[in-house]
């Protein structure tokens, strides 16, 4: 049974290390998603971190009384250009990952060439979008995100 996005607090991973970006991401994200439970974080090994932490803590607790504080993540953004560990890196690891590849992923990347470099398997819980360069671009790809996540929340794969 798929939920409704509409029917609960949306949990997003945001894997960015501009501070603008994220703000406006948060931002415009909010207003087509309504409430969600957001977390930011600018490097790609805190995101592994939290998102291996997450299925450790779903192991070691019982299905019956889940805890708010070990809310999963739902979905996760990712920026291919993030120093140290990149978003092309994360993203390999988490398709590699067999506790980890069912994730839903959304790449932003500044180039449409990305895509040609970092090839995504074929899976619907995948997808790229050009990461916004003008203000006006942000409710777009905030659009395109929730309507993404629309399309995931009624699909049983």
């Amino acid at each position: 049974m798929c939920v409704s996005p509409s029917l609960f607090e949306l949990s997003i991973l945001l894997v960015e290390d501009s501070s603008a970006d994220a703000a406006l991401l948060t931002r415009y994200l909010q207003q087509v998603l309504g409430k969600i439970n957001l977390q930011w974080v600018t490097e790609g090994e805190t995101a592994l971190e939290i998102l291996q932490a997450q299925w450790e803590d779903q192991d070691s607790k019982s299905q019956d009384s889940p805890s708010q504080d070990s809310r999963s993540i739902d979905l996760l953004i990712l920026d291919l250009n993030l120093p140290g560990l990149s978003g092309r890196e994360v993203f390999a690891l988490l398709t590699a990952d067999p506790t980890l590849c069912h994730l839903p992923v959304v790449i932003l990347t500044t180039a449409l060439y990305d895509q040609d470099i970092l090839p995504i398997p074929s899976q619907p819980h995948y997808c790229y979008y050009l990461k916004p360069t003008q203000l006006s671009e942000y409710a777009t790809v905030c659009q395109k995100i929730a309507d993404f996540w629309a399309t995931l929340s009624s699909l049983s794969f």
